[in-house]
């Protein structure tokens, strides 16, 4: 593929390949990067297995990968189910409507905090003294949901064992 010289210039056109080499490969899609250091995020979703089990499992394959990689790399496994992990009992109903009442809890508290901060910026003030302000409602809120789910979780009253994701029988 000839390529022609800028217009004005008095070059000979010439051709691609005595310029550039052109190759194909093949390479990563998307690069996170965390602390400005390239991030390389590995989704896993669970079927018909324990989350203990394949925490378990995905430990070992980790150990064993971990002497060939190259120096400085960190492996790290992380996720929004930590203390079921640190529990080894399974994602079940319970437990999810737990995280989406954990989800909703910090949402209203959110949206509670900037209402708050937008009335005082009408006022004059700031988002410091809204959060200020907020804050024991905040942990008052987030402290009532966690009491209200703790009879859930530890399986207390009459059928309450079919409800607890974190009690092992």
């Amino acid at each position: 593929m000839p390529i022609l010289p800028a217009a004005g210039s008095t070059g000979m056109p010439q051709l691609l390949e005595n310029m550039a080499r052109v190759t194909r490969w093949s390479s990563v899609a998307v690069v996170n990067h965390r602390d400005v250091q390239p991030l390389f995020d590995v989704y896993a979703n669970i079927q018909d297995r324990d989350l203990g089990s394949v925490a378990r499992d995905v430990d070992r394959v980790i150990d064993e990968i971990r002497p060939s990689l190259p120096r400085g790399t960190t492996i790290s496994m992380r996720g929004i189910v930590w203390a079921l992990f640190s529990t080894q009992t399974t994602l079940s109903v319970e437990s999810l409507m737990g995280a989406i009442m954990s989800i909703g809890v910090a949402t209203a508290n959110c949206i509670l905090i900037v209402s708050f901060a937008n009335e005082r910026h009408r006022a004059r003030a700031t988002a410091q003294e809204a959060a200020f302000t907020r804050l024991r409602p905040v942990i008052m809120t987030a402290f009532a949901m966690i009491v209200g789910m703790l009879p859930m979780a530890l399986g207390l009253g009459e059928g309450g064992e079919q409800n607890a994701p974190f009690v092992e029988l």
